[in-house]
């Protein structure tokens, strides 16, 4: 399992709350799973902080499922052409 940066990884339970803010917006960007276990970089659209964090897999999971079923609900955006 590896990402491309060589930035330290936190091993954390707390994937909603940003490390830097406390924010409850923080967004997975990007996801590597192995053996060993999970990786994800967050980032906090509230200060901008961006981290690595290694979790438990069945937390990942539960907080990848509730962020795809809030943009799922997400109330549609009309864009002008």
């Amino acid at each position: 399992m590896s990402f491309e940066e060589n930035q330290p990884v936190v091993r954390t339970a707390l994937l909603m709350r940003c490390a830097n803010c406390a924010s409850g917006l923080v967004q997975p960007a990007e996801v590597a799973q192995d053996a060993d276990g999970v990786l994800v970089r967050r980032r906090c659209p509230d200060c901008g902080h961006q981290d690595l964090v290694e979790a438990d897999p069945d937390l990942v999971y539960a907080w990848l499922q509730r962020t795809a079923d809030r943009i799922a609900r997400a109330p549609r955006i009309e864009l002008a052409p």
